[in-house]
């Protein structure tokens, strides 16, 4: 009868055994699960916090597009006015090559006309 118990309880030990090995395995699984969810988190804040950075750039750019539309505006009339290219240049921060242009665009206009 000792015996029996000892082999019964034998085989539960060894399986027990088995049990824990397993659930090692699938804890080590889990374990390696979450470290690849944390990374992928972790890339996608960062990829977050990029595109949040490039939408402020951009709105920012927007900002600046609107300021350099009232510039050439503001250019447009000086030229329309007689302003040299060089004026132009200097009072509104234009290339040679913008300032010439508007200087061309604005002198072959008739009067009034925009």
């Amino acid at each position: 009868m000792i015996a029996f118990q000892l082999r019964k309880h034998g085989h539960i030990h060894s399986q027990s055994i088995k049990r824990i090995k397993h659930l090692e395995k699938e804890l080590q699984a889990a374990a390696l699960i979450n470290q690849t969810l944390g990374k992928r988190l972790i890339a996608t804040e960062t990829e977050d916090k990029r595109l949040e950075a490039l939408i402020a750039e951009l709105q920012e750019f927007g900002k600046t597009d609107l300021f350099q539309q009232k510039t050439f505006k503001q250019a447009s009339k000086m030229a329309q006015l007689g302003a040299s290219e060089d004026e132009l240049r200097r009072s509104c921060d234009l290339s040679q090559g913008e300032a010439e242009l508007l200087r061309h665009l604005n002198q072959s206009e008739p009067a009034g006309v925009h």
